[in-house]
């Protein structure tokens, strides 16, 4: 949707965020990194853009249904 992402370091989201390229990553269970994270954002006009901006880009190349689903597809046929 356009939108800067703010995201806990958990599971994958390391991944899915380029390692921070396509959004902010910030400690599980850390409310002082969420708040400064938000503030950051709020003031920074240029960081939020490049975050919306390579984060849709990212999405766009790796993660539309149409390419989540050939790969599924492929990584079926391959167990087969």
């Amino acid at each position: 949707y356009g939108c800067p992402i703010i995201a806990t370091d958990c599971g994958g989201i390391k991944e899915l965020l380029a390692k921070g390229k396509c959004g902010k990553i910030i400690p599980v269970n850390c409310l002082s990194a969420l708040m400064d994270s938000m503030l950051e954002l709020a003031t920074n006009t240029k960081l939020r853009e490049q975050y919306a901006v390579s984060g849709y880009e990212r999405f766009r190349k790796n993660f539309t249904l149409e390419i989540m689903g050939n790969n599924l597809e492929r990584i079926l046929k391959n167990k087969s």
